[in-house]
């Protein structure tokens, strides 16, 4: 069975308390639930960032998926100036990968961004495209490149991802995005990987 790197962006939350509010711990229990199917049966870690935000949003998925615990990292947070250390990350993925089948990577819009890209094309030489998460919502990417999907929870629950065709990708251009945007589960549960 093929390994995953999920990239989770933490849910919304309260700018004066910087700790989720109600709608990032719904964005984060439909997120979970939207997962779950997904990792069945298989070993997985949960990484956070230390922020709070990060943090309570970690907590929620540990506890849908029956995990005893997460790991914090401070890494996993560029914020007060730090630029993202990719690298650092990509090592510690790796690590975690020699016993996990799924590592969880719940952190911010630095990360998830751009580090599922960064990891294919160091580790297998494939680029895949960029995508934004928005709080709540998560990439899908395995190991070798040949599954990447963004999970984006909604209303009632189900799964929708939106999978990139790059293949006329050059680096250094902006690349053509072909999305095509599936609900994968309609309830027989189907899922690509």
């Amino acid at each position: 069975m093929e390994k995953l790197l999920i990239t989770c962006r933490h849910g919304a939350y309260d700018e004066t308390t910087c700790h989720l509010n109600n709608d990032g711990e719904w964005q984060m229990k439909a997120l979970a639930a939207c997962l779950k199917p997904i990792i069945e049966d298989r070993t997985m870690c949960v990484l956070s960032s230390t922020a709070d935000r990060a943090i309570e949003s970690a907590e929620i998925l540990r506890d849908d998926f029956g995990l005893n615990a997460i790991e914090r990292h401070e890494l996993l947070w560029s914020e007060s100036g730090r630029r993202p250390d990719y690298e650092k990350v990509k090592a510690l993925v790796k690590r975690m990968l020699l016993t996990s089948d799924i590592v969880i990577l719940v952190t911010h819009l630095e990360y998830t961004n751009g580090f599922s890209r960064y990891f294919i094309d160091e580790t297998v030489g494939k680029t895949l495209g960029s995508v934004e998460l928005q709080k709540g919502q998560a990439r899908i990417t395995s190991t070798d490149g040949a599954t990447d999907y963004v999970i984006i929870p909604v209303q009632p629950p189900r799964i929708i991802a939106a999978a990139y065709d790059d293949a006329a990708y050059k680096p250094h251009s902006p690349p053509p995005r072909q999305q095509t945007t599936t609900v994968l589960d309609d309830g027989d549960n189907d899922f690509p990987f």
